[in-house]
């Protein structure tokens, strides 16, 4: 994220903000080699759960009318920040990337073949390369 970041920031004619909800007692903005941070105040317990909490939402919207992104990028879906454009509290084009689901791949690779399947039909290449469904898997 950081080296992507630096990658945004070198970009002419973009502008790059980053909102983060942090335990503080009120809500900042900082600038940091040309990138705008947001810093929204927010108890750890505000930020589990589906129910989002309305100062949470109206301190999100007020960054984003500020900022007035042409897109928001969400960085995963583990807390509410996805549910603020999935519920239409902001109205923005949105991405969101989702990371970390390899752990329920890995239940699911060989597609239900055996592991006796899966060793009897290794090539030559699985075998020199050390890169076959095995390794791959592991």
């Amino acid at each position: 994220m950081p080296a992507l970041a630096d990658a945004l920031v070198n970009q002419e004619n973009l502008e790059l903000a980053i909102a983060t909800p942090l335990d503080v007692s009120s809500q900042k903005e900082l600038n940091i080699k040309g990138i705008r941070y947001y810093v929204i105040p927010c108890r750890k317990k505000s930020l589990q759960g589906s129910e989002l909490n309305p100062a949470l939402i109206d301190a999100y919207k007020k960054v984003v009318d500020e900022f007035q992104p042409d897109i928001i990028h969400i960085h995963g879906t583990e807390y509410f920040e996805g549910l603020l454009t999935a519920r239409r509290y902001i109205n923005y084009p949105t991405v969101i990337s989702i990371q970390g689901i390899i752990d329920v791949y890995k239940h699911h690779y060989f597609g239900g073949i055996n592991l006796r399947t899966v060793v009897s039909t290794r090539t030559l290449r699985d075998w020199v390369r050390c890169d076959g469904l095995i390794e791959q898997k592991i």
